[in-house]
């Protein structure tokens, strides 16, 4: 069992670095002082990490940052390059890794604070 409650912490940890990168990013692209971590934002990410946990291109699945006048392309590319190793081996763990992860941007995450 500890070892189960280990590897939640880890990833929970992970996923708060993520949410936490696109938080960073978001505020710096809102101009019109909408709340970026409110539940009312949705987006769905395609990663895809090489295997030292480069992010290396996104795709984003589904959004609604046309809503609030934010450019989902400058949000990509300023997230692009980025490193979290942890991504890969949270989604993964001993299975032979494919580049491909999918994360939602989670608000309840950064209300953890």
């Amino acid at each position: 069992m500890p070892c189960l409650s280990y590897s939640q912490t880890e990833e929970i940890e992970c996923l708060k670095a993520f949410n936490y990168l696109v938080y960073d990013n978001l505020s710096k692209l809102n101009k019109n002082n909408i709340d970026v971590s409110s539940n009312n934002l949705n987006l769905i990410f395609e990663l895809y990490v090489s295997e030292c946990g480069r992010i290396d291109s996104i795709t984003i699945r589904k959004s609604n940052l046309n809503n609030f006048d934010i450019s989902e392309t400058v949000l990509i590319s300023s997230i692009i390059g980025t490193k979290i190793p942890c991504i890969r081996s949270v989604y993964y763990k001993g299975e032979l890794l494919p580049d491909k992860v999918t994360i939602v941007y989670n608000t309840k995450i950064l209300e953890e604070k």
